[in-house]
């Protein structure tokens, strides 16, 4: 080039030159198209349930990791297992459960009471006509890890098939000290997290993991803290490494409290608290009313 054309052209072909691929690496013109786009479209706001002062603090959001915890019968799985069927229900969001505490069929008569918002024990419980009516709607809405194989690599595994297969957007699993497959100490439980964060982002998961605290011990004024994703044993990345992090916590008179103690996006949600009404006989939250009902007895939670 430099002998045929001369000087200005050989430098014209060598600053034009596009370099070597390197696996890994890449400038800046692989996102300058999904770039543009996105500051043309705005941010994807995440999806509500309809619930406004709850959709202020708390949004799901496919491509991200939400930890959820509490102290035992805090109303972890409750709230989750009800979000997850206002999403489906307003939003139409296919759903994949790992739940190894409670089996799929108690899961199951648990959805049909929220579905209904009617009880599917006790006095005025759901007709086995409505049960079944509930049945063929969470068919076409959820499907099921088995709880007998723990492992997380097929935990993962099992979720990738759901997305291909069911279109699933929205992953539970429930709880973290049930997976097997993790290496012991503080680097496992990070890859743990990792790979679950990976997960969601390469397939467009919004990923709900529940993960029990240490105990937790009164203060000084006899008030029990609201656990945070430092407070779950084993390892700071339950906080670090979640996108957001919410606390649960059963209060008197059937109402529960919500504590956003990390919102990666700010919008997505934000840090603050809520007080709902839970309705323990049909796994129903509501806003919060001044009073509650004190006929409720929250130790059925």
């Amino acid at each position: 080039v430099l002998v045929k054309f001369g000087v200005d052209v050989l430098k014209d072909v060598v600053s034009a030159a596009t370099p070597w691929p390197v696996s890994g690496l890449r400038d800046v013109s692989a996102f300058r198209e999904q770039t543009i786009d996105l500051f043309r479209e705005g941010m994807d706001r995440g999806t509500g349930v309809g619930f406004p002062a709850l959709d202020s603090l708390f949004k799901a959001n496919p491509q991200t990791l939400t930890v959820c915890t509490g102290i035992p019968g805090s109303g972890k799985s409750a709230f989750l297992t009800w979000m997850s069927v206002q999403l489906a229900l307003q939003s139409n969001w296919n759903c994949a459960v790992f739940s190894a505490e409670t089996s799929s069929q108690i899961h199951l008569l648990q959805m049909a009471a929220i579905y209904h918002s009617m009880p599917f024990d006790g006095p005025g419980k759901m007709s086995e006509d409505e049960l079944n009516e509930a049945l063929d709607w969470i068919s076409t809405r959820f499907v099921f890890l088995d709880e007998t194989d723990t492992d997380i690599s097929s935990v993962i595994e099992r979720a990738e098939a759901a997305v291909l297969r069911n279109g699933v957007r929205l992953l539970i699993v429930d709880p973290y000290n049930f997976l097997t497959g993790v290496e012991e100490g503080v680097a496992g439980i990070n890859r743990l997290l990792v790979a679950l964060k990976t997960f969601a982002v390469s397939y467009g998961v919004c990923v709900w993991l529940v993960a029990h605290p240490i105990k937790m011990y009164p203060d000084q004024s006899g008030n029990v803290p609201t656990p945070t994703g430092y407070s779950v044993s084993g390892s700071s990345g339950f906080f670090n490494t979640g996108d957001a992090g919410i606390s649960l916590t059963r209060q008197d008179y059937g109402k529960t409290k919500l504590t956003t103690w990390k919102i990666r996006f700010p919008w997505l949600g934000s840090i603050g608290e809520l007080t709902m009404d839970f309705d323990h006989r049909s796994g129903v939250f509501s806003p919060a009313i001044e009073g509650g009902n004190e006929d409720i007895d929250f130790d059925e939670f």
